[in-house]
């Protein structure tokens, strides 16, 4: 009976053990705030950043903001109405304008914030503008219903050439535009046929990679070139989605070679953007399950290991991060709840306090 109790003691014990072992390592997830994160413009939704060496540009719901590149001190606001909701891009053409697409078009503002002139339908495609991409001495756009190219011309902007299903794009709706050596590439999104990438060559013909061509899905989301002959593609919507890596062949077409999903380590199925930073960091988004950080390209394998997983626990101001951009010390988040501040400094030591083996999860 004695040995009986004294069993029954050391089990209670041991699981008394457990549990306080399991509390403690919950707690210390729990507690896994990474340092060198801070937050501005919090519960605002941010959809386009360009840092212009001076300020940094922030478009979202609430207009333009130009904010101080490094502290986030707001400097100016521009015009509230110009609204950038769910995609929209800012960026400087080679005159020195800086143009931010919105739901009702573009419009181009000098260096000091003033605006000078816009865009709407019917010169350029309808819908809300999702992407810009200087050109040359010109500038091409993405909207919902198509694509043009705007070009300087006796001191004024014209609408030079407009694509759309009917005369070369896989599909009318156009979020990501990319110069990759003489190509163009548009990728669309939320695609009625099929979708993916359209890209046009110098001599004007086209090719195409959707999921026939093995994409994981046909709504893209980020192009991001990662060397002369490779470049990764974001891809999905809500639960359904991954990355894939696209590779030149013989100079000719383009292949996927790899593709990666959940089971291979990334954190969410959609992945929305694609980053990498001026330490060959790669930071890949996701919908709305955070950020998985890969210290060098090298880890992109299958599956992702030695990775960083980074959410709203660990000091983000929103698990969905939609937009990118890198300052001297710091990197910019923009969320739809907020914009992130990240200090450079502290980005390796993330890795040596809180790896994470996505192998484990």
């Amino acid at each position: 009976m004695m040995r009986k109790k004294y069993v029954l003691a050391l089990l209670f014990m041991i699981v008394l053990l457990l549990c306080t072992s399991c509390g403690v390592e919950l707690e210390k997830k729990e507690e896994a705030v990474l340092e060198g994160l801070s937050i501005f413009l919090e519960g605002q939704e941010i959809s386009a950043l360009y840092d212009d060496g001076t300020y940094l540009w922030v478009g979202g719901k609430d207009g333009i903001l130009l904010l101080d590149r490094s502290s986030g001190e707001l400097n100016k606001q521009l015009d509230a109405q110009i609204e950038m909701v769910y995609a929209s891009g800012i960026c400087r053409t080679a005159d020195g304008l800086v143009w931010a697409g919105h739901s009702s078009g573009i419009t181009a503002f000098n260096k000091e914030g003033e605006e000078l002139f816009s865009f709407g339908e019917p010169q350029i495609p309808g819908g809300r503008v999702n992407t810009l991409m200087a050109y040359e001495d010109g500038l091409w756009i993405g909207t919902m219903e198509g694509a043009a190219y705007l070009e300087p011309e006796q001191g004024n902007w014209k609408v030079k050439e407009i694509l759309t299903s009917e005369n070369g794009l896989s599909d009318d709706c156009v979020n990501v535009i990319l110069r990759v050596k003489e190509q163009l590439w548009f990728g669309t999104y939320l695609a009625a046929g099929k979708g993916g990438c359209s890209i046009r060559k110098h001599d004007g013909e086209w090719e195409y990679l959707s999921i026939d061509e093995g994409l994981p899905h046909r709504y893209v989301n980020a192009i991001l070139p990662i060397s002369e002959q490779e470049l990764l593609i974001a891809t999905g919507h809500l639960n359904l989605g991954g990355l894939a890596r696209v590779r030149l062949q013989d100079e000719r077409e383009w292949i996927v070679t790899d593709i990666w999903n959940r089971e291979d380590g990334i954190p969410g199925d959609k992945v929305r953007w694609l980053f990498l930073d001026q330490e060959q960091r790669l930071w890949i988004t996701t919908e709305s399950n955070g950020i998985l950080l890969c210290p060098q390209l090298d880890y992109l394998q299958s599956p992702i290991v030695s990775s960083l997983v980074i959410t709203e626990k660990n000091g983000l101001s929103d698990n969905e991060i939609k937009v990118i951009a890198e300052c001297e010390d710091c990197i910019w988040l923009g969320s739809r709840t907020g914009l992130t501040r990240v200090d450079k400094g502290y980005v390796d030591q993330w890795f040596e306090n809180y790896i994470t083996d996505n192998e484990n999860n």
